[in-house]
This record gives C-alpha cells, structure tokens and sequence, in this order.
C-alpha cells in the first residue's frame, strides 16, 4: 500500500512538472507574439510613384541594376551569419529567437513555433539571416509535431528533397514525390500544378498526358471560381506580374545583350517616350523631365504642351507599375484629372504631336472611371472621356483603346450588341496588341450569334488566345475540349497551362518575393522562391534559379566557383528550360556539358534542340547560331564526334554571314586542317608521340633526307654514312630547332598554335601591302619616306595623295 500510494506521488509530481514545462511553453510563446510589432520587416525598395528617383533602374538601355555574386562560398555565408548574431542583431530579435527556441520544446505551440523559425531562416522573415541548415531542421520537425497534415510543409519538403536543398541535404527524388502527391491529395495547388508538370513533361514521372490535363483543369476551374462575373468579362484585374528571367531584367540575357531565340521576357519595366519624340526639356535620373506632380501645371512657356507626352508616361507607370514601381492609381488619376483640366481648352491649338499624347491622357482617365481605380466609378464620365479620346485619336490618325471601352461600355452597361460591334469593327483596325477586344468580340457574338459567323466567333477567341489575354486561355480549353469528337490532349493542355500560370497572384506569389529578396541583396532567399516555382513548371523561374546558381561566363571570365551540388542542381534547371523550349537554356547547358568534358552529352543536346526547332517552326532561322558554330568548332576538333574539316566548315558558313569574321574563321580551319594533315604524315613515318622528344627521329629523318639530296648523291657512294651522321649530330642549334618542331607538333596548344598561326598570316599580309603599297609615311607629320614616284621635285609631291595612301605615326608625351 504504501508502495503504491509512493508511485501515485511520484506520477502526480511528473503532471505537476509538465502542466509548469507546458505553462512555461506557452507563455514564450505568448511573450513572443507580443514583441512582434518591434520587429525589423524587410524594406520594399519598389518606389511608391514613378516621380521618385529609382536607383535600381538604368533608363539609358532599359536595364535593371542587380548585383548577385557569381561565386558561391560556405565559409563566406557562415562568416556573414555569424557576423549577424555578433554585430546587428537587436536586442528584440534575440529575445524574439529565444521564446520561439523555448516555445518549440515544450508547451501546446510546439509546432507554431517551429514554422515561424522555419520562415525566419528560410524566408528571412522579420530580417534573420539566410540558413538552409536550421531552416530544413525546423521544417521537418513542424511536419513530425502536426503528423504530415499540413500542405504548405509538405510542399516545401518536396521542394527541398527535389533539389537537395542546393547541397544541404541529399537529394532524394523518391521521397520528393511522395511528399508532393501527398501535398497535392490535401489540395495544395502548386503542389498539384507541380504534378501536372510533371506528367506533361515526363520530369521523374512517366510522361501521362491525361493525368496531366486532369490535374490542370481541376487547378483552372478552382482559379476561375475566384473572378467575379465583372472581373472575368468586363475588367481582368491587372495582374503585377513578375514572371521573368533574371538575365532579361539585367538587359544582358542568357547569351549575352544579343539574345538568340526567345523576346525578353521583361514586359513590366518602366515605360518611357521612344527616342524619337524626347521631349526638348531636360529629364533627371528617372527618365523623365524634372517636375513634381503640381509644380508643372503652374509654370507658363511656349512650349508647355510638350509636356503632356511627360504627363502621359508618369500617370501610365503610375497606373500599371513596373517591377520597380508599385502601382498607384490614385495619383496617376491625380495627375490626369489636373492635365484634362489645364489642356482641354487648348486642344484647338495643339500641334499633331501634343494631341496625340493628350489623346492618350483622356483614354487613361476613361480607363480610370470605368474601372473605379483611383477614383469613384462613373460610366457615364468614362464614356465622355473616351469619346473625346476616340475623336482627337481620328484627328491626328493614330490609334488607341477608345473604341474597345466604348464598346464594352454598349454591350455590358448600354445592352446595345449592335452599336457595341461598330466599336469593336472600329477597334479591330487599330488593334491593341492586348487580344482584350477580341475577347469582348467572342463573348458579344457567343451572347449574340445572329451578329457574327460561327467562325469568326471562333477566330476572335482565337486571336485573343495570340495576343496572351488570361481569359481566352481558359474559355479556349474548354472550348476545344467540347468540340474534339478524337480526344488530342495537347491544344487544351497548353492552353490550361498558361492560363494556371498565368494567374500568378495565386500560384507563384512569391516570384514577387524573389524579386524584391534581389533588390534587397539577398540571393539565397530569391534562389528558393524561384526554386518553389520552377518546380511548379514555370520555365521563366527555372531559368533564374539556374541563373543565381551558375551565371555563364562572359569573354575573358573564368567559370563560376561553386559547390558540385548547386552546379548539377542549375544544369537541371537549364535542362528543364530547355525541354520546355528555351534554345538559349539548351546552349547554356551544352557549354555546362563542355567545360567538364561531356562531349557526347554537349553534341547530343545541341543536335536535339536543332530539331526541335526546325521541326516547330519549320525554319533554318530557328537554329540557335551558337550551337551551330559550336557544333562546327566540336567536328573541328573531334571532340565527341568524329573529326569532320568539311563538316565544320559547312557549320560555320551556315552561323557566320559572308563577312570578315566567317573568313578569319575558315582560316584557321584551313591552318588547323594542314597542321592535322601534317601531323599525320610525320606520324606516318614512325614519329610518335611516346618517342617526340627523342631528338635521334629528327636527326635520322634529316640524315636520310640529305642522303637523297643533290649534294649526297653526286658524292662518293661507299662514303662513310657514320660521318656525316656524326657531324649532323654534332650541330647543336640543328637539335634545338628540331626539339622546337616536335613541340609544336605535338605538344603546343592547339588552339594557341592556330591563333599564333592565324595572326602571323595576317600580320604578314599587312606587311607585304604596307611595303607594296607605295605609302607615304609620316611620324608626328615629318615624312620619313618619300613617295617612290617623286622624281626629283622636292617637297612638291611630297603632300600627293599616294596610290597605297598615307600613313601618318603619331607619338604623344603623357
């Protein structure tokens, strides 16, 4: 008895302790969500109006400023972590770090506090430093404590797993996929949109088509029930998306400033007046002319309604932003409000130029009541304003959107169809590059079909597909799915996959993340947001976590330094982009290929993504140039292919135009192919390279070369052989000389000896024409040749223009 009643104390005493551990937990963790509103928040650097100075942006080529390290070093990132927690960390940080560390190991917000950790080194959240290590840790404890119930964790896992976390753990596919057919089954989105990826590219998966079109319409219906009735056929939300490569941002693209096949997928920078039509005042940093939004409205000149086309591209930017410039409709309604106001009274006496833009300003602020963006909505204002829109645009016989609103304006809130296809008719003419009016015009003759032929109903949803606008991607799948009697899975497929990427704001929101992490410096957290959407499919964001992984190099760069994990991790990506047809991707890769001695990998990709291409468009010009002279320069060489002179030749003339560059280069193929030429016949006669630097071949080769010679055989026949071989033995610049030639031969550079080779040739020929030419030559004026034609008649002909020219050296004392 009293043994039991001991246990009874002892297990009373154990509760005791856990419910004070428990109590303990949580008041951390209590404690820690009350100092959150002292916490740092990291900075948005995008400015708040397109007046204010951006330093990210270089308005002179389009270019946006980013400075991402091409070499990845561990020791680096340790010490700038641990710099971190010795130098800049606040005192409410560390008190913040300390409750969570408690919280995590005891009491009921076990859990939460290890997901707000995970997000603190993972994210960066409330401004703690970057770590992959402590991050992993946090996230997989999080989905032990709530039992792999949770979609985003396991979302994240299979992301980290997928990519072995760029080194941090081992990479392991398998369980990669568990975890995201896991995330998809509680009806994770990016996790199912990555899974539909993955069927329909056949990326660690079997390539299921079906499967595939399943998982993506599922995700597309879900995204469709979110738009309004308003928002899906009168007004698409503008959508600020930052779905791009970085290298596009950069202005450098991924081969350079001259990209090869694909347009910049930068369509958000800041916009700006084209170069013909600078207006004549002065503009600051930020690319436009100096004045604040109300100071321009006071001053009075002769030139003031050039100002207007200034006024129009701060009100756009304001209103749609750009990546660096969030948007702000009510200042941009500000401003136009204030220009209507001052102008309208003066269009009678605007030149052409002026009218057009102050066209544009009137279309914008339609735009802006129609919409209710900015200002209070008025259909009736909205109309006004693109009336007068439509008819300055007549005027000076240029082209906006007026029509299209005005014909939204009759088909949804007039309910007059036939007066909203005049518009539409007018619109068509000057089409807006959107595919919106299209998409007005499908839905009008849908609702409508006595006004329009069933296949030019068919044709303006088509169009509208052409011309990218989100809607039209949804409305065609489903479209097609109805109509095809044989099921062919690719038309919807496609189609259902722009549309699920394209709505961003719900899918990838954190490629707008990534993109301020990069603004912000900080790489690491950009490279695992991008990671999270390429693994989604999205072939813009596989392209910049390749990108921030391995940069390619430029001329004269050595290749990046990093770790054997993040190098095979950026191959995949470039591989993954080029699967889904990024050429560039595709050569990006080969060149990874080369640099390591994969030569048969780097011709297979370079010859696979040449058919491609050819096959898809049907062109030559869809051949990537880089590849085909790479492909020469291998056949040149023999590297991973048979050797093949005439090939490469043929490969180099189909990259190069007819031009200097193109004869520089069969050059030093010509030179390459005679030194291969010789190489071989002086193999033929048993001098091989385990013996080249025997200098006895040499001298048995010449001793057998003079024996046949003119002097030899006139000799005596029966002289002694010993002796001349003796003397020629003996000659001492004769073995150097020999020595030197087996070098060249065999052991020199090959590429050096051409460039050597090709310069010397080059080099010669000026020579030759410099002393054939019958120049007159000069240094610093002083002749020190005269013309060979002057006979005697001193100075007089010494300014004659010679047949070769004049040749005037100059020294300068600096």
């Amino acid at each position: 008895m009293v043994m039991l009643i001991h246990l009874v104390y002892i297990l009373l005493l154990h509760l005791t302790r856990f419910a004070d551990s428990a109590s303990n937990g949580d008041e951390a963790w209590n404690s820690a969500q009350r100092l959150l509103g002292k916490l740092p928040i990291p900075q948005d650097l995008r400015r708040s109006n397109a007046l204010e100075y951006d330093p990210f942006a270089n308005f002179a080529d389009d270019r946006i400023r980013l400075t991402i390290p091409m070499d990845y070093y561990e020791g680096q990132r340790e010490r700038e972590y641990y710099k971190f927690w010795q130098d800049s960390i606040t005192e409410a940080q560390m008190e913040f770090y300390q409750l969570l560390q408690h919280a995590s190991l005891e009491g009921s917000h076990q859990s939460d506090a290890h997901w707000v950790l995970k997000d603190m080194f993972l994210y960066g959240k409330h401004c703690f430093p970057h770590n992959k290590t402590l991050a992993h840790y946090h996230l997989e404890k999080f989905n032990q404590l709530t039992e792999g119930k949770n979609s985003t964790a396991l979302f994240e896992l299979s992301v980290m797993y997928s990519t072995g976390f760029f080194g941090t753990i081992e990479k392991d596919t398998a369980k990669a996929l568990i975890y995201l057919q896991e995330s998809a089954r509680l009806e994770n989105l990016q996790a199912k949109q990555a899974l539909a990826y993955r069927y329909d590219r056949g990326v660690d998966l079997i390539e299921d088509k079906s499967k595939s079109l399943i998982l993506y319409e599922s995700i597309a219906n879900t995204l469709r029930s979110k738009y309004s009735y308003e928002e899906w056929f009168i007004n698409f939300p503008i959508i600020e998306s930052y779905n791009v490569q970085i290298p596009d941002l950069t202005g450098e693209g991924l081969m350079g400033s001259q990209r090869i096949h694909h347009h910049s997928s930068a369509k958000r920078l800041t916009k700006k007046k084209p170069k013909e039509v600078e207006s004549l005042f002065p503009s600051s940093g930020n690319g436009f002319a100096e004045y604040d939004e109300f100071s321009i409205y006071q001053q009075e000149d002769d030139f003031e309604t050039d100002k207007i086309s200034d006024i129009y591209y701060v009100a756009l930017n304001n209103f749609y932003g750009s990546y660096t410039i969030l948007r702000n409709p009510e200042a941009s309604a500000s401003i136009l409000n204030l220009t209507y106001a001052k102008y309208i009274d003066k269009v009678s006496t605007m030149e052409l130029f002026s009218k057009f833009y102050f066209s544009l300003c009137v279309e914008l602020l339609g735009i802006h009541y129609l919409r209710g963006e900015g200002v209070e909505r008025d259909i009736d204002l909205a109309e006004k304003y693109f009336k007068q829109a439509a008819i300055l645009n007549e005027a000076v016989k240029g082209h906006n959107s007026a029509n299209e609103y005005l014909g939204v304006i009759a088909q949804y809130y007039r309910n007059d169809p036939n007066r909203a296809l005049e518009f539409y008719k007018k619109q068509t003419i000057f089409n807006n590059g959107l595919g919106s009016d299209k998409f007005h015009l499908w839905k009008l003759g849908c609702d409508n079909p006595s006004l329009l032929r069933e296949d030019e109903i068919k044709d303006a949803l088509d169009r509208s597909v052409g011309m990218g606008h989100i809607p039209s991607y949804f409305e065609n799948a489903k479209q097609s799915i109805r109509e095809h009697t044989t099921y062919n899975y690719n038309y919807p497929l496609e189609n259902y996959k722009e549309f699920v990427e394209s709505n961003e704001q719900y899918m990838a929101p954190y490629l707008k993340d990534a993109f301020l992490a990069l603004l912000r410096g900080e790489s690491e957290v950009a490279l695992w947001y991008y990671s999270m959407a390429a693994e989604q499919g999205y072939l813009n964001a596989q392209v910049s976590a390749a990108w921030i992984m391995y940069q390619p190099n430029r001329l004269f760069e050595d290749p990046p330094n990093i770790p054997e994990a993040r190098w095979q991790t950026a191959l995949r990506y470039y591989l993954l982009a080029a699967q889904q047809g990024s050429i560039d991707s595709a050569t990006v890769a080969g060149n990874m290929y080369f640099e390591v001695g994969e030569y048969k990998k780097t011709v297979e990709l370079y010859m696979k993504h040449q058919r491609y291409f050819f096959n898809k468009h049907r062109t030559y010009f869809s051949y990537s140039s880089p590849n085909i002279w790479n492909l020469g320069y291998m056949y040149e060489h023999g590297l991973g292919v048979e050797q093949d002179f005439h090939l490469a030749k043929s490969l180099y003339e189909r990259h190069l135009p007819d031009s200097l560059a193109l004869k520089l280069t069969l050059l030093k193929l010509y030179v390459h192919w005679i030194l291969s030429w010789a190489s071989k016949k002086f193999a033929s006669l048993n001098i091989s390279k385990p013996h080249r630097s025997r200098s006895s071949d040499w001298t048995n080769l010449f001793y057998k070369k003079r024996i046949s010679s003119k002097h030899v055989r006139e000799g005596p026949r029966n002289g002694p052989k010993t002796s001349l071989l003796k003397t020629v033995g003996n000659i001492k610049w004769l073995k150097k000389v020999t020595k030197f030639i087996n070098w060249v031969i065999f052991d020199m550079n090959e590429d050096l000896l051409m460039i050597i080779i090709t310069l010397g040739i080059i080099l010669g020929s000026f020579i030759v024409t410099f002393f054939r030419g019958n120049l007159n030559i000069r240094v610093n004026g002083v002749p020190i040749r005269r013309n060979n034609n002057n006979d005697g008649d001193g100075d007089a002909n010494l300014d004659a223009e010679a047949p070769g020219g004049d040749l005037n050296i100059m020294f300068f004392a600096i």
